[in-house]
């Protein structure tokens, strides 16, 4: 309740593991400090903080496992849409043991100097490398392609890779071509998850969006740009100008679009609660599964782009028409006076 009122201010928000980092940053003159309480963060509440900030300052633990939870939680801010730096904390654990040892003053300070979350991740590829080796620096160079490809904002992975580009002394052309091998390899692989998830369920019926069970591929095209929007915001009114609900094939997927829709654009609540009026409580869990199944496949811009193609392609199989059992016997009798 604090820390929404004074995001206000600067639409900005530490994000802390516990709650003693949040009491001592309050008690230090930050309000606008939460914590996820562990290192857990999840989709449901960057969507949370995206309602009232646009800026995120990770201050997890300086220990191993904390870093290692950086790293996911800007995946996943990343994905919701927010601005993310990291705040590097020299000679102590915690924000709750940096404000005791050294006050709220010098706290200020490290957020003024909070790198970026590409240039943390690109930091961090360092670690326990020798960068004065040529081995090592290829080493660093195979983890930085990884973290750049992640980037999905062409414009923000060029410029990334011009600079590991010039930090290292390599080529431009060919830090580009090692991203397009990768970026092509994770398409690929996509599409050979998507393809042997759709075979391990094949027999597995959908009681909730019966229709799913005969469009297997566009109803999963369906439930990733559900996933997309309800994770992107701002993306709401190109999708919905280009792929009018009346596009979606299931009956089901095409009410929650509906429904995610008219949140988005009249600035609603958008949590998987505020369903709970317009869908039965199965209704809702299944929403639950969509945003849960997606999460893990990281729904980026390119690949809700393929997902909206399929729709937009999606042609209907035309109906077979009904047919006497006479003129079944005479086409069969037809049939075999031909072979």
């Amino acid at each position: 309740n604090f820390a929404k009122n004074a995001a206000v201010k600067d639409k900005t928000i530490l994000l802390c593991e516990g709650n003693l980092d949040v009491i001592s940053l309050n008690q230090a003159g930050f309000e606008n400090a939460v914590a996820s309480c562990g290192t857990a963060l999840t989709p449901e509440q960057a969507k949370i903080i995206s309602n009232y900030a646009d800026n995120v300052v990770i201050c997890y633990d300086a220990d191993g496992a904390g870093q290692k939870a950086t790293t996911r939680a800007i995946k996943i801010l990343g994905e919701t849409g927010l601005k993310t730096t990291v705040i590097k904390m020299n000679g102590a654990k915690d924000p709750d043991e940096y404000i005791n040892k050294f006050g709220a003053d010098h706290f200020r300070h490290l957020l003024k100097k909070s790198d970026g979350a590409i240039e943390f991740e690109l930091e961090k590829c360092k670690d326990g490398i020798d960068m004065d080796t040529d081995i090592g620096r290829i080493d660093y160079l195979k983890k930085a392609y990884k973290v750049l490809a992640d980037i999905s904002s062409p414009t923000e992975r060029e410029i990334y890779a011009k600079k590991v580009a010039a930090e290292q002394n390599v080529s431009i052309t060919t830090v580009n071509a090692e991203l397009n091998a990768i970026l092509k390899n994770r398409r690929y692989q996509y599409s050979k998850k998507e393809w042997t998830r759709t075979i391990t369920f094949a027999d597995k019926r959908d009681t909730i969006n019966p229709e799913a069970n005969e469009h297997r591929r566009e109803s999963a095209a369906e439930a990733g740009i559900i996933y997309y929007l309800y994770n992107n915001h701002d993306a709401c009114g190109d999708v919905l100008k280009r792929l009018p609900p009346d596009k979606f094939v299931t009956s089901f997927n095409r009410r929650v679009y509906e429904s995610l829709t008219s949140k988005i654009t009249n600035l609603q609540d958008c949590s998987v609660s505020s369903f709970n009026g317009e869908f039965s409580p199965e209704e809702v869990g299944k929403i639950t599964e969509i945003l849960e199944k997606y999460s893990e496949l990281g729904i980026d811009a390119k690949v809700a782009e393929d997902y909206i193609n399929v729709l937009l392609n999606y042609k209907p199989k035309e109906k077979q028409k009904d047919i006497s059992d006479d003129d079944f016997f005479k086409k069969f009798e037809e049939m075999r006076k031909k072979n």
